[in-house]
């Protein structure tokens, strides 16, 4: 036998909505709360009757008391208390009971000989305990439903009116219906403000659930999307902000990646064309020698120019770790206070040979007391690669001033001149690239591994600077810096 399945869009058509949800939901709370309040305000009511036809009987109670004290009707013929009682409504029952339970009066009752015991009436123990006491019961003697209100005298007597428990007392002691017509007009007005505000919220996520199929399936996400001006609406609106800036910074971290890829592509390809040279060079060297049956000063000459090979290899792997780790891993330089006219004699001391080489003169203009707080490896790779550079590139015989020209808040601000060759105009702005060289056969017969400038800018960056160069109108290149104090 087949069995018949629901079909997946029926399924998806009896799911109830988040909009009947909310309005069952609150349906039943607000019916709970209408249904509670109104018992209550009944019981209420019923109490409040109950006290003012109390209130009535006890009233009656007083009167019949004052005659009976004015008369001294205790002690002598408590009948004669019938005169004042026709003066009360004719349903009214009057009952005179002493301490001990024994009838004495009972305007109901023609032989009161012969009625029972009342001292454990209900309305008699209350009254005993708390002055005055009421109960709802059947009279044995009359045979009949009689609302009791019996009130204690000093202890001695009890005075007990009651009335019927017929229709007319419990009409009285109804509470009326107002209020439950008002609660059932509260409720219908509540349903209409529910239903309302179940649109509201009903709109504002269908909106959203709109917005996050949209997301969902990769579509364009429409600018009409109208959120409501209420608290879900604000978090659908900051959802749909959050998404938005999601996706504008992914866009641009594909850029940015795709950017590091261009430029780890290009850094590759330079490194390896700058890695071949020497090493090419260095090949053709050892083959010689171990080849070729060449003089011992033939050796020496090669050998020599194959530590020259070796030790540009080892410069050019040197920087190129150097520079990759400030890409990197740049939070893996300490820093520390640095003394800049201590470091740039410890620079100038290691440099003294290419220096002497050049003939060239350094002046210092700058304070004992001038620090930073910096990493000491880069900050001495700034001032050494501006030296070599200055040494290498500039000519012969070059003046180069170091002057500490300016001091803020923040930053000393530094100026690296010399009056050397100068660099054309077209070339500036490529200076700082990797690997760039005006001249490459110069460049390379030079010795430098063309990072040098790259590894000064990104120092200097690191430090929160900045580092311009230009042409000097009196001949050579200035390159000005900031370093954070």
């Amino acid at each position: 036998m087949a069995i018949l399945l629901p079909k997946t869009d029926e399924i998806h058509m009896k799911r109830i909505t988040y909009k009947q949800k909310i309005f069952v939901w609150f349906l039943l709370i607000f019916a709970a709360f209408a249904v509670a309040l109104t018992v209550f305000e009944q019981k209420r009511e019923e109490t409040e009757k109950q006290k003012s036809l109390e209130k009535i009987l006890d009233a009656n109670a007083n009167i019949i008391y004052s005659y009976i004290i004015k008369n001294n009707l205790f002690n002598r013929h408590i009948d004669s208390l019938s005169k004042i009682i026709s003066l009360f409504p004719e349903n009214l029952r009057v009952t005179i009971i002493d301490k001990a339970g024994k009838v004495l009066y009972d305007n109901g009752i023609e032989n009161i000989s012969q009625t029972e015991n009342h001292l454990d009436r209900p309305e008699i123990q209350k009254a005993k305990k708390k002055n005055t006491g009421s109960d709802i019961r059947h009279s044995a003697s009359l045979h009949h439903d009689y609302y009791y209100y019996a009130k204690n005298i000093d202890n001695h007597y009890f005075i007990r009116v009651s009335l019927p428990y017929n229709s007319t007392t419990k009409q009285f002691l109804k509470a009326d219906k107002l209020f439950i017509y008002f609660a059932l007009m509260a409720f219908l007005a509540g349903l209409l403000l529910l239903n309302y505000v179940a649109n509201r919220f009903s709109k504002s996520i269908m909106h959203l659930r709109e917005f996050a199929r949209t997301v969902k399936t990769g579509e364009t996400i429409p600018d009409n999307i109208d959120f409501q001006d209420d608290e879900l609406g604000e978090i659908s609106r900051e959802i749909r902000r959050i998404f938005e800036n999601s996706e504008q910074n992914r866009r641009l971290f594909n850029l940015e990646s795709d950017k590091n890829q261009k430029i780890r592509h290009e850094l590759t390809s330079s490194i390896s064309h700058e890695l071949r040279t020497p090493v090419t060079a260095l090949r053709g060297y050892l083959e010689t020698l171990t080849e070729q049956n060449l003089p011992l000063e033939k050796q020496q000459q090669f050998l020599a120019r194959s530590y020259s090979q070796v030790m540009r290899l080892s410069e050019l792997i040197n920087d190129i770790s150097l520079i990759t780790k400030m890409h990197e891993a740049p939070e893996r330089f300490p820093k520390e206070n640095i003394n800049i006219l201590q470091l740039l004699g410890e620079v100038i001391t290691d440099l003294d040979k290419i220096i002497a080489e050049n003939g060239s003169n350094i002046v210092l203009q700058i304070s004992a007391n001038k620090t930073v707080n910096g990493n000491y490896t880069l900050i001495y790779a700034i001032f050494r690669n501006l030296i070599e550079n200055a040494c290498r590139y500039a000519g012969k015989g070059v003046k180069i001033r170091i002057n500490n020209y300016c001091e803020d808040r923040n930053f000393l601000h530094f100026s690296f001149a010399d009056n050397g060759k100068g660099v054309e105009e077209q070339h500036l702005n490529r200076l700082f690239e990797r690997f760039y060289r005006i001249d490459n056969g110069r460049g390379r017969d030079s010795g430098g591994s063309g990072l040098g400038l790259s590894i000064v800018k990104n120092a200097v960056l690191l430090h929160n600077g900045e580092i311009q160069v230009k042409n000097r109108p009196e001949n050579g290149l200035e390159f000005v810096f900031t370093l954070k104090k």
